[in-house]
Parts: structure tokens; C-alpha cells; sequence
């Protein structure tokens, strides 16, 4: 595991270097406020629920402030523990030390989720795989050895992913079906469904109820951007073709759907979890219209770094029975460490695209303080819509009052902003 961590650090060293950009601004200013009633207040809110990552803004502004650095050296950091935790529901599930070891280095160096370790925004998805994973794990463990201190783990991290990100809905049908395939074999009664479950249903019954009021007035679900249909299909297909960095077009997706239907078909049943696993985690985002992102397939790529560990040992097995223990071995090796630098490969060139939003930023920030060298306690400044599309343009005024330490400030835009 040092390997693995030494390879991400490697991987996404630059990000240290890296500027905020878009939402970012926002977090950061609502971070310097600290105020528990409004933070699970849920009442006033449309636009989703997140306490956590609310808190984990208050938490890091406080002892941080406004630097870039820290802020992505904690999502670097995340990002290795998640590494770490992949490796060991890896373990449990594939019995193999080796390719457990493998499933944590796809998973650290995968270049489709890139995005959620470059964007600080997006530790909405490192906080959230971080507890969705704790979970599994804990959960193993209470299956496995009856542990209450396991189960406590269990439903703190359960409820710690759900007010993390709404991605974390998925998390009672994967602790159930980890159930069934590696505990209880499908031969569980209804009441020990319920003696099991019951909280975590309730859990999320109460958070979807949550959910439902908050972003029932989401633009996104207001103005039709997320909604059911048959593109959804074509996303989770898309999705799963950027998560191996493969091509997009009908034929490739049609060929990525005829695997997908093999694996569950003939592959282990660690294979078949981690297609499952890979697929659960895909469908609340798959509903999108206009946006695919790679901070969306993060959770997913837990499933597929499993999905791809368990056809390695598979094949791993068959290469020792065919040519011998010791050459079946090392071409299994040989061969993960290709994949796996295949995959370090493509990531590395994606770095630079990675931080050139928060250069957008830092450039046109660069730009306003040169005109503005200082500013008045309270000024009122007034800034021009730069109508460029890698600068959110709403996110401008707060970036302003960050930089130069001042909430006071007023700032406007022309032409204004609808």
C-alpha cells in the first residue's frame, strides 16, 4: 500500500500548485460562518442537503483560511485513505493479497475521476466514497465476526455518507447485496432482513424524505436537466466506457453492454459485485441530461477497480493451471502493471487540463488586484462580466471578498446578472 500511495502522490503532485475555481468560492465564503442550527436546517434550503461537507468547510476555513494548497492536499489525502479502503473490501472479497493490492492502484491511478481529487468542490465525493466505504467495510467485518463495535462503525458511516452526498442513496442495496453474496448466501429469512436492515431503511427513508423537500425546488430538477428516460442508459454505458478510457460511439457502447452481460454471466462473484457495485453506483447519475462528469464516476470506480482485480485473478488462475504456478504468475504481474500504467499514463496527461480551470481564475484575479492593488473596508466595486466560458462569472464577487479578507465588499456586475 506505501507503493500506492507513493504512485498517487506522484500522479497528482501538481495539484498542490493548483488554484480554486467555481463553486469553490462558494463553499469557502459560506465556510467562515460557523452555525450548526442553519447547517441542518433543511427548511430553507433548495438546493441539496450536505451538512458534512457544510462542516467540513467550517472546519478546514477555520484552521486553513483561504489558501489553495491545504485544500487540495486534503483531497490528495482522501483520495490514498479511499485507495487504502478499496484495498482492503479487495482483500475480503478476493481472498488474494496481490490482487487486492492491484484494485487499490487502478482505483488511485484511474484518469476518468480525476476531477474529484483536482477540484476542491468535489471533495462532495471523496467525503462520501470515504464513509460509503467505511461502511462495506465495517459491515464485512460485522458479518463476518458478529463485531457490535463493526456496526457502529457501520451506521455512523452510513448516515455520514448520506449527509456527505445524495450518491450515498445506493449504499443500503450494496450492504445488502455484499450480504448476499458473501455471508448469507440468499438464503436469509425476511426477519433477519429486517433485524439487519431496518435501521439503515429508516436511515434513508428519513433522508430521502429530507432529500425530496430540499430539491424539489432544484433548478436542475425544476428546469428538466435531471430526469428519468432512456438516455440514461446511454450515459451509464458512457460513463463506464470512460472509466476503462475507451471510445464513446454506438458501436464501442454496444460492445461495453455485451461485456457488462458476460461478466455478470460467467465471471466469480467477486466480478459480478464489483459490476454490480459499479453499475449501482452509476444510476442517480445517469438521469442527467446535459452533464457528465468525471466527479461522478468516483464512487464507481470502487466497483470497477474491484470488477477489474477479480477478472485479473481469474485469469491469473487459469494462466498458473495452463503454463505453471511460478510463469502464470509473473505474466500476471506483467500484466497488471500494464494496466495499471496504462491507466497512470493517460492520467498524467490529463493533469494539465485538470488545473487549467482555477489558471482561468487565478489569471483573471491576476488581472482585477493589478487595477486594484488595495480596496477599502466595504468598497463598492464594480466588475464586468468577463462572458467567457471557462470563468462562472457568478462566482467572481466572492473570489473578491476571499482575496482581499473582506465580506464587506460590494460588488457588482455589468451588464447585472439575471
Amino acid at each position: 500500500m506505501v507503493f500506492v500511495a507513493v504512485a498517487a502522490l506522484f500522479l497528482y503532485f501538481p495539484f498542490l500548485d493548483a488554484y480554486f475555481w467555481a463553486d469553490d468560492f462558494g463553499w469557502l465564503t459560506a465556510g467562515q460562518s460557523f452555525d450548526p442550527a442553519a447547517t441542518l436546517s433543511f427548511l430553507q434550503r433548495t438546493h441539496f442537503y450536505r451538512p458534512l461537507i457544510d462542516f467540513y468547510f467550517d472546519f478546514t476555513m477555520a484552521v486553513f483560511g483561504y489558501a489553495p494548497r491545504p485544500f487540495h492536499a486534503l483531497n490528495i489525502a482522501l483520495h490514498i485513505v479511499n485507495a487504502c479502503l478499496v484495498f482492503a473490501i479487495a482483500k475480503r472479497l478476493l481472498r488474494a493479497v496481490g490482487a487486492a493490492c492491484f484494485a487499490a492502484l487502478t482505483f488511485a491511478v484511474l484518469p476518468g475521476i480525476m476531477q474529484a481529487v483536482a477540484w476542491v468542490s468535489a471533495v462532495t465525493a471523496l467525503l462520501m466514497t470515504c464513509c460509503y466505504l467505511t461502511a462495506v467495510v465495517g459491515h464485512l467485518r460485522w458479518l463476518d465476526a458478529g463485531s457490535p463495535r463493526a456496526r457502529i462503525v457501520t451506521v455512523i458511516a452510513f448516515v455520514a455518507a448520506l449527509l456527505s452526498h445524495e450518491g450515498a442513496v445506493t449504499l443500503l442495496p450494496t450492504l445488502l447485496i455484499v450480504d448476499l453474496m458473501f455471508a448469507s448466501g440468499w438464503r436469509i429469512s425476511v426477519r433477519d432482513l429486517v433485524r439487519r436492515y431496518g435501521l439503515y431503511a429508516l436511515l434513508l427513508g428519513g433522508y430521502l424524505v429530507i432529500s425530496y423537500t430540499v430539491n424539489r425546488a432544484n433548478p436542475n430538477v425544476a428546469e428538466g436537466e435531471y430526469r428519468f428516460g432512456i438516455h440514461a442508459v446511454r450515459n451509464l454505458l458512457t460513463y463506464i466506457s470512460a472509466l476503462y478510457v475507451g471510445p464513446h460511439d454506438a458501436f464501442a457502447l454496444l460492445g461495453t453492454a455485451v461485456a457488462l452481460l458476460l461478466l455478470a454471466g460467467f465471471g466469480t462473484m467477486a466480478v459480478r459485485f464489483g459490476t454490480v457495485w459499479m453499475l449501482l453506483a452509476l444510476v442517480p447519475y445517469s438521469f442527467f441530461l446535459t452533464t457528465r462528469s468525471g466527479r461522478y464516476m468516483y464512487l464507481s470506480a470502487a466497483g470497477f477497480s474491484l470488477l477489474l482485480a477479480g477478472v485479473g485473478l481469474m485469469l491469473s488462475q487459469v494462466l498458473q493451471t495452463r503454463i505453471g504456478v511460478r510463469t502464470g504468475r509473473l505474466v500476471s504481474v506483467a500484466l497488471a502493471v500494464a494496466i495499471a500504467g496504462r491507466f497512470a499514463s493517460f492520467a498524467a496527461r490529463e493533469v494539465p487540463r485538470e488545473v487549467a480551470p482555477g489558471e482561468a481564475y487565478r489569471a483573471w484575479f491576476d488581472s482585477f488586484q493589478r487595477a486594484h492593488p488595495t480596496l477599502a473596508r466595504g468598497a463598492a466595486v464594480a466588475i464586468a462580466d468577463p462572458k467567457r466560458r471557462d470563468i462562472d462569472t457568478p462566482a467572481l464577487p466572492a473570489l473578491i471578498r476571499l482575496e482581499y479578507a473582506d465580506p464587506q465588499l460590494q460588488i457588482s456586475v455589468n451588464p447585472p446578472l439575471r
